[in-house]
């Protein structure tokens, strides 16, 4: 289900008019959804009309054709309600902790650091509509763990988890 909200705004001093980044930021977009059987249920703030949606270059998310939408200014929440149909796995770099439902595959991607949990959703699995594909596999593999870290942390939603 979508829900927008409206959220107040300033004009600009200068001429008195919303400029285009304001008028951009008046609406967030709530998302509420879940994979098809409603295992991993998730929530999301944010502006994902203007989202980017990006493919990694690892093998397993190649496999799983997970198409990963981020926004470091917005927060998910998530939920697992039955953890008989849920698997926690890690694939390439342990710092990554997969989200899978076992009959639609992953559902999000998480990661901890300085005690804040982040998060990447797979718009592909849980039907989300309003973001365009960038066709670019993303290849990480040459990073260092520090830039990994930041890169993440830098551009990955804030995440919750409900338990």
């Amino acid at each position: 289900m979508l829900q927008f909200t409206r959220f107040l705004y300033t004009k600009h001093p200068a001429n008195n008019l919303p400029s285009l980044d304001l008028f951009a930021g008046l609406y967030k977009l709530m998302i509420k959804t879940s994979c098809e059987c409603q295992n991993i249920k998730v929530e999301c703030d944010s502006k994902l009309l203007s989202r980017i949606a990006r493919q990694c270059n690892c093998n397993y998310c190649k496999a799983s054709q997970a198409e990963y939408l981020s926004d470091s200014d917005s927060n998910v929440t998530f939920e697992i309600t039955d953890f008989e149909s849920y698997r926690l796995s890690q694939n390439g770099y342990p710092i990554a902790k997969l989200h899978e439902c076992n009959n639609y595959g992953v559902i999000l991607v998480t990661f901890k650091v300085e005690g804040q949990l982040y998060c990447v959703i797979n718009a592909k699995a849980l039907r989300v509509n309003g973001y365009t594909l960038d066709g670019t596999l993303k290849d990480y593999s040459n990073e260092s763990n520090e830039q990994r870290l930041s890169r993440r942390k830098n551009n990955w939603f804030k995440a919750v988890q409900v338990t």
